[in-house]
């Protein structure tokens, strides 16, 4: 069993209970986080991805366990949605760790059980993904940027600024 953290994935499923109200409904304020899966092909997320979880990945049997939980119901993560599996990356001196950037993809297949803290997951979408990052075939990341001034490689044994 390894431990993780997830970010829960908004754009794979719209909740019906926050049905979309007709006119202007004043300044809401958001950060989308957008990040690009394959040609052609990204996810999105509400509040640039977070909140964030601490949980348990049992990857053979397809289960997540939250070691911390969502603070508020409308939180729950539901069947459908995409969540992002963030492993650990960096050790920090006082013991505490930080999650990497870039983490697997795995679709949800169960509503989050509060009461035993536990979530189904799609096990083979993790596995694949798993497989595709040892082997190294993975889509390279595609950084953009928005900034309007185009960037340009230095030429070699220029100096540097």
């Amino acid at each position: 069993m390894t431990t993780t953290t997830i970010s829960a994935t908004a754009g794979s499923h719209l909740r019906p209970e926050l049905a979309a109200a007709a006119g202007y409904l004043g300044a809401e304020n958001q950060t989308l986080k957008v990040m690009l899966t394959a040609p052609g092909r990204f996810v999105w997320a509400y509040d640039h991805g977070e909140p964030l979880y601490r949980v348990q990945v049992d990857a053979a049997n397809g289960l997540i366990h939250f070691l911390t939980e969502p603070r508020d119901p409308l939180l729950y993560p539901l069947p459908q949605q995409v969540i992002e599996l963030l492993p650990w990356d960096v050790l920090l001196p006082n013991g505490e760790k930080v999650a990497a950037p870039l983490g697997h993809l795995a679709g949800l297949t169960s509503h989050y059980d509060p009461t035993n803290r536990n979530i189904d997951y799609d096990g083979q979408r993790m596995q694949r993904a798993n497989e595709r990052y040892r082997t190294n075939k993975t889509t390279p990341l595609q950084t953009t940027s928005t900034s309007s001034v185009k960037y340009e490689q230095p030429a070699a044994g220029a100096p540097v600024q």
